[in-house]
């Protein structure tokens, strides 16, 4: 992805005087049951994907968007086991916009293997492209089916009531490198956003979100907490088995 979309995510200056936040449930982290599979080796992050304050007018009925971010080792049951950084991204919205579908996600970092390692989607499999992202660095994930077949949102990828996990390898895989890319992340010195379609009230019918932190706690990584709940169930799949 160019430049310019940074541009237009971050802009000029304090990337978070642009953000306008959404209402969201409030839930535990527990809440979040894919990662609760996690045996987790440093602090999990819960952000909102909240709408670009430039993108105007807002949208603020029914879009639930939230991502949790941990770093650990999970097992579902088969003999090996798969340890690296965690983002599970969940779409609660409901009407009017219960058929807004993120579409696609941009990871502005090169410090993922940008090809997951782990993936888990609703409990069904998952297909999705690994494409560019932002000059200089990262990579963007594009989805090309739903989690959800037998009632399909209007276009691929995570529809309302469903949930991606994804496991990524870090370089160094270590809980202290995590750390230090999560508090990166919190602070803003790289970004997740994702594209958000079938935005009912909204005069373009889609959006540019960004991951924001909404209730900083202290710590090493600034933690903090704001749930967004979810139904699911996890589903492994390990690096070359991805469909």
């Amino acid at each position: 992805m160019c430049e310019e979309l940074r541009r237009k995510i971050v802009g000029v200056g304090c990337a978070l005087a642009l953000l306008l936040a959404l209402p969201a449930s409030a839930a535990s982290i527990s809440d979040f049951s894919l990662s609760t599979a996690i045996d987790t080796q440093g602090g999990q992050q819960q952000f909102a994907l909240t709408q670009l304050a430039r993108d105007m007018p807002p949208v603020s009925q029914g879009l639930d968007i939230g991502m949790l971010v941990s770093y650990g080792t999970i097992n579902a049951g088969e003999s090996d086991e798969f340890t690296g950084m965690f983002f599970e991204f969940v779409n609660r919205s409901v009407a009017p916009n219960s058929s807004s579908v993120l579409t696609s996600i941009l990871f502005e970092t090169n410090a993922l293997i940008s090809t997951p390692s782990y993936d888990d989607w609703s409990g069904t499999q998952v297909s999705y492209s690994i494409g560019g992202a932002f000059n200089g660095g990262g990579f963007g994930i594009t989805f090309a089916t739903t989690a959800n077949p037998g009632s399909p949102p209007p276009k691929n990828g995570i529809g309302a009531g469903e949930n991606l996990l994804l496991g990524f390898t870090i370089n160094p895989n270590t809980p202290t490198q995590y750390e230090s890319l999560l508090a990166g992340l919190v602070g803003g010195n790289w970004i997740v956003a994702a594209h958000l379609q079938e935005v009912s009230d909204h005069p373009d019918g889609s959006l540019w979100l960004q991951a924001q932190p909404v209730v900083p706690l202290p710590g090493a990584a600034s933690l903090g907490l704001l749930g967004f709940g979810m139904v699911a169930f996890l589903r492994r799949k390990r690096a070359g088995g991805l469909t």
